[in-house]
């Protein structure tokens, strides 16, 4: 299977993300949703937890190299070359409706320049559609507060087909009756950043929940 199944427009412009991970996430949450076999304990679960995952020379994990908030806490997602990405999939959500109110995350970059489509939080939904939230640029050693009331959101699919730089309200509206099979955010701009980055994932809100800590995932 490629690595480069799908693409992220931004700007007009297509670019190839390397998504073998994410299609496998959500093949298999969409098997088990149609035979029945999400565990009982993880249907009732109403929080969103967090787990991390990595290609090529990627890595994930919890740090407290830098924080957006008082806990000295955050996810970092490190992208040291052309070919590798890290990413945080999100728990408990499969089955559920998209959130009422919009996800939102803070992100901080080691590097200057546009976003290319990194870091993103993707929504895939049961209708095959999909919607994704992203910065447009990153700013050096700052952080900054994606989602919310703003319109970097894209949709893909469902009755708008392909909207770019939308809000998170039309997005949803865009599925009408769909369920979230996956919810992932990933980092995979290396290609045009071939030194490598990192980037630092803070306050992540996901259907009324806020996952800054390790501790946030015992809340699920």
């Amino acid at each position: 299977m490629s690595d480069t199944l799908f693409g992220h427009e931004n700007g007009g412009t297509t670019m190839s993300k390397p998504i073998r991970h994410l299609i496998a996430i959500a093949a298999a949450t969409a098997a088990a949703l149609s035979v029945g076999t999400i565990p009982a304990g993880a249907a009732g679960r109403t929080a969103p937890s967090v787990s991390f995952f990595e290609g090529g020379e990627g890595n994930a994990h919890w740090s407290q190299d830098e924080s957006s908030g008082g806990d000295r806490f955050s996810m970092e997602l490190e992208v040291p070359d052309a070919v590798s990405y890290a990413g945080i999939d999100l728990h408990h959500e499969e089955g559920r409706p998209a959130p009422e109110h919009a996800p939102s995350f803070d992100f901080y970059s080691t590097a200057t320049g546009p976003s290319l489509g990194s870091p993103r939080l993707v929504i895939l939904f049961s209708d095959a559609g999909k919607a994704e939230l992203r910065p447009l640029a990153w700013a050096q050693d700052e952080w900054t507060t994606v989602g919310g009331g703003d319109n970097n959101w894209d949709n893909n699919g469902g009755t708008c087909g392909y909207l770019y730089q939308t809000t998170y309200d039309a997005v949803r509206a865009c599925h009408p009756g769909a369920t979230v099979t996956a919810a992932f955010l990933v980092s995979d701009s290396g290609y045009a950043y071939p030194e490598g980055y990192t980037h630092y994932i803070d306050n992540l809100e996901y259907d009324a929940t806020t996952i800054s800590q390790p501790s946030d995932n015992k809340r699920s």
